[in-house]
């Protein structure tokens, strides 16, 4: 069967005139798990380039797509299908994208889509410029869910300061009736290792104000959990009264969503972010969820890596920083009812709340 774009990606390409003829453009499709998720350039060269786009994680998926990257450079074979994708020049979002490559008309790109089955499946391009380099990314949603996303991470970014360490400046904003889109400098690099504590120590140290105190029960993470609180999901009283200094909060901190290059890391995907979230929770979002979703850990596996991690040299002096020296356990069980309660966790559930009970069992009598 020929490989077919779907509808939801080609409407990010034509106009709101559906019948308005468009510019056939040859593109290779790659398949996961039965499902289109990534548009490569015919160009072998370039699709080499695109590759960057895909955040490979498991054992798996590092093999194919280093598979795939020897394939387009040895160029032995056409890996994935060619086909050709209908594009309106003359639409606004296109344009917007021609114009933030500076290529004039010519559009080059790549583009990886998001979770399917996920509400608010939003698409990220990677733009080439005249010289068949890569020149920006963009990050483009459609539909209410998705542009509303959308809305969220352009202002995140348009607030927080710009010599922020770890996050990347927001560039050019797209806004229609169908699209929401926004501009980001193109990043070289790689995910880091799920172990990287110093480099994680580094970047999460930076984000803590250390200028001043509030109690946990003001900050808006903790509303969103009290507003959640059930006779089986008890809120801390002693926690919620606690003092800390506030931290930069991405609220999906984990290695797929962040770049490596010469030592400086770099966060994408800030859909979730506020400017004052609670200590503590970044980090361990970043360990347990790289233990649940990739390494795929059972539960007396995770226990242990959290115990090591809260006694850990690198945690405490975190800890120390952000006055959270104490409140460590309740915190992190605070945020695994966060994930249950709040975000609503699917993939890896069972495992997060089997970890939650066991945790509160072990425990109790220290906290």
């Amino acid at each position: 069967m020929a490989a077919q774009v779907p509808d939801s990606w080609q409407q990010l390409f034509l106009g709101s005139n559906p019948s308005t003829p468009g510019t056939a453009i040859p593109v290779r499709i790659i398949h996961r798990r039965g499902e289109p998720f990534l548009i490569l350039p015919a160009d072998s060269h370039l699709a080499l380039s695109g590759l960057s786009l895909y955040p490979a994680q498991t054992s798996a998926a590092r093999l194919a797509k280093l598979l795939l990257s020897l394939t387009l450079k040895l160029k032995l074979l056409t890996p994935g299908e060619i086909i050709s994708l209908p594009i309106d020049q003359g639409s606004p979002f296109v344009t917007f994208l021609a114009q933030t490559a500076g290529t004039g008309s010519l559009l080059r790109f790549a583009l990886l889509a998001g979770n399917p089955h996920a509400p608010g499946r939003r698409f990220v391009l990677l733009l080439f410029n005249g010289n068949n380099e890569p020149a920006a990314v963009v990050k483009a949603g459609l539909g209410e869910s998705a542009t509303g996303l959308i809305k969220q991470e352009i202002s995140f970014l348009s607030s927080v300061p710009h010599d922020t360490y770890g996050v990347p400046r927001l560039g050019a904003v797209f806004q229609s009736e169908r699209h929401h889109a926004f501009a980001l400098d193109f990043l070289t690099g790689h995910s880091p290792q799920p172990d990287d504590l110093t480099g994680l120590e580094s970047l999460l140290a930076r984000w803590i104000d250390s200028t001043r105190q509030v109690r946990i029960s003001e900050l808006p993470a903790w509303h969103r959990l009290a507003a959640t609180a059930t006779s089986s999901n008890l809120i801390d009283n002693q926690l919620q009264n606690a003092l800390c200094c506030p931290v930069i909060y991405h609220g999906d901190l984990a290695p797929w969503n962040i770049k490596v290059a010469n030592g400086l890391w770099q966060v994408l995907d800030w859909e979730r972010g506020e400017l004052a979230g609670i200590p503590g929770w970044d980090w361990f979002h970043y360990i347990i969820q790289s233990a649940v979703l990739i390494q795929r850990e059972p539960v007396n596996a995770l226990a242990a890596r959290v115990e090591n991690l809260l006694t850990s040299g690198n945690f405490q002096r975190y800890a120390a920083k952000a006055q959270i020296v104490g409140i460590e356990r309740q915190l992190l069980l605070a945020y695994l009812n966060y994930s249950i309660q709040v975000l609503k966790q699917t993939e890896g559930l069972s495992r997060i709340q089997s970890l939650l009970a066991h945790l509160a069992q072990k425990w109790r009598a220290k906290i």
